[in-house]
């Protein structure tokens, strides 16, 4: 493994939020050497221009990775980091609260879970990628949307909150809603027709589990660690999760146990929560 500090801070906004946690994305290189270690190069502090705000839920969607983010109020936007320019650009600005932006299928769009400007509602909203034109809702009659991944361009998987909270694929072109599970984790992730979440129970035993949209099964790949809720899926099927500041990889199949990769605590980072994988690059939020 290897760490390398190449980043310098920029200036630091003082911005509180009486609801909204303060929390700040990360992003480095990421690459396999072999079975049990990755390369940790070049991390750059995304949100280090609201270094005492509310930045979160981070997805790459080509050369820029978007993320959810509060400046100034507590209406979250949609803003993004350019990798080329090396800048951040707003990319919403609605009296909507959008969280979660996420590349649809289509690839000309990113989806986006929206507490809209009556503060109550929480549905799925849609915005073209390009930024030329006007947001859309994507189900007008499906509520309490909390986090979502897209299966496939005409299925969705959605966390739902109510009495307990619950997993369920929503079919766009027939309108079918199927529950799949209940008292999840927030990490939802969609790979080929297999669909990942994180199943909750009363003791700290929770797990990970693979739901199968072809074959309408479910099966457990890991256990989590302890007390720990996000997660990901790289393309081979390794799990990466965090705690505190280290990260570790768990190989379904392979794996006994899980496996610490690095402690990021040199570049900031102190408590990991959710992460983003694309193409080499891993985003950490830091709570």
């Amino acid at each position: 493994m290897r760490l390398i500090l190449t980043f310098s801070l920029l200036f630091v906004l003082t911005i509180t939020f009486a609801q909204l946690p303060t929390t700040n994305v990360f992003v480095v290189d990421f690459t396999q050497v072999d079975e049990n270690n990755y390369n940790v190069e070049n991390p750059i502090f995304v949100t280090s221009d609201n270094s005492n705000g509310y930045n979160n839920q981070p997805h790459f969607i080509g050369k820029r990775l978007y993320i959810s983010s509060a400046r100034g109020s507590e209406v979250t936007d949609v803003y993004a980091y350019d990798f080329e320019k090396e800048i951040v650009i707003q990319v919403t600005n609605t009296a909507k609260s959008e969280f979660s932006p996420t590349l649809m299928p289509d690839g000309a769009h990113f989806s986006s879970v929206c507490i809209e400007a009556d503060g109550s509602t929480q549905r799925l909203w849609k915005y073209p990628v390009n930024m030329i034109g006007f947001p859309e809702l994507v189900m007008d009659k499906v509520y309490n949307v909390a986090y979502h991944t897209w299966v496939s361009s005409s299925k969705v998987g959605l966390f739902i909150v109510g009495e307990p909270n619950s997993l369920q694929l929503v079919d766009l072109n027939t309108r079918e809603n199927k529950k799949l599970a209940t008292n999840i984790g927030r990490s939802l992730h969609a790979m080929g027709n297999y669909l990942y979440y994180l199943q909750k129970s009363k003791n700290s035993s929770w797990s990970i589990k693979r739901y199968d949209t072809l074959n309408l099964d479910a099966s457990t790949i890991a256990i989590a660690l302890q007390g720990q809720e996000d997660f990901i899926v790289l393309p081979d099927g390794t799990l990466i999760m965090g705690a505190d500041s280290k990260l570790y990889k768990f190989k379904p199949t392979k794996d006994l146990d899980w496996i610490e990769i690095v402690d990021l605590k040199p570049i900031g980072v102190n408590k990991i929560s959710r992460l983003a994988f694309d193409s080499g690059k891993l985003a950490i939020v830091s709570e």
